[in-house]
């Protein structure tokens, strides 16, 4: 008997309850998943939400760099970026960085955004206009001794990193900027309104007026430090050379203009969006009926 009992096979155990239990966790998870998916309209609600936050943030960002930018200017005759503490609230340099970070993926939705307008011409025809604007190359030249300028600060900042990456950030931030507002010249961001693409208008037409303010506000900035003769730079030997000062006023004069232009072009966007502004103010589309209209006038 006792040998019968060994010859049956050991069958495996089965835990039925812990079996009920996981399989009630899977289809548990599985509809949790089901009913959490959200509609596109609730991503597009989340989205517009998430914009409104992150441009509250580069207008209050603005704000502080502002107040940065000034007392460092006017207490210290130091450039924004060089390492300096401000009394108003602490942590200035971070926010800085912070604040210009934001403004570098902003401008990319900005990029994204203006290509989803329907007169959007395209990028590569975009290219080929800017290559016969005079004014185009004029604004890269200025652009090009700014950066220089920047580059020639960058080798007497090695014993600082925070200082290096904001002027590393200002850098980007302007080459960014040259990039935006060569597609947004060509664009007539009004047909997104006409058209039914009202988030896409309303998006880009908030930031035009953001990018206005923020460049006026560099231009101001870039008045009182060349007014100062803030250079950016602590270097005694270095700045009390001739030829360091003579680079530091071009540098500066460039810096300031460059602001000039851009937020001038901004400032004339918002209210001139059919015309080529960076040449002549050119209608953006050819208007039929033109000639015929000066011909009625002239005969008249």
């Amino acid at each position: 008997m006792a040998d019968q009992i060994q010859d049956f096979p050991q069958l495996p155990y089965i835990n039925f309850e812990a079996t009920r239990l996981r399989k009630s966790v899977k289809d548990g998870f599985s509809s949790l998943r089901k009913h959490a998916t959200l509609s596109p309209a609730a991503w597009k609600t989340l989205g517009i939400v998430a914009w409104i936050l992150v441009f509250s943030w580069q207008i209050i960002g603005l704000v502080l760099y502002a107040i940065r930018a000034f007392e460092t200017s006017i207490n210290a005759k130091h450039a924004s970026f060089q390492s300096t503490q401000i009394e108003l609230y602490s942590n200035s340099e971070a926010l800085e960085l912070t604040w210009l970070v934001t403004l570098f993926f902003n401008n990319a939705l900005v990029m994204l955004a203006v290509s989803k307008v329907p007169s959007f011409v395209g990028y590569f025809v975009i290219l080929k206009k800017l290559v016969r604007l005079p004014s185009f190359w004029s604004l890269l030249a200025l652009t090009a001794v700014s950066m220089s300028g920047y580059v020639i600060i960058m080798a007497f900042k090695y014993d600082s990193a925070m200082e290096l990456a904001l002027i590393v950030a200002f850098m980007v931030e302007r080459l960014v900027q040259v990039i935006l507002v060569s597609f947004i010249n060509f664009t007539q961001v009004n047909h997104a309104w006409n058209t039914g693409s009202r988030i896409v208008f309303v998006f880009i037409k908030t930031n035009i007026t953001f990018s206005f303010l923020n460049y006026f506000i560099q231009f101001v900035v870039g008045s009182v430090q060349f007014t100062l003769d803030v250079y950016g730079i602590d270097n005694e030997i270095e700045t009390e050379s001739d030829l360091f000062h003579i680079f530091g006023a071009i540098r500066r004069v460039a810096v300031v203009v460059f602001c000039y232009r851009i937020f001038k072009f901004y400032w004339e966007k918002l209210f001139i969006d059919n015309r080529n502004i960076l040449c002549h103010y050119d209608f953006l589309e050819k208007r039929h009926g033109t000639q015929e209209n000066l011909l009625q006038l002239n005969s008249q």
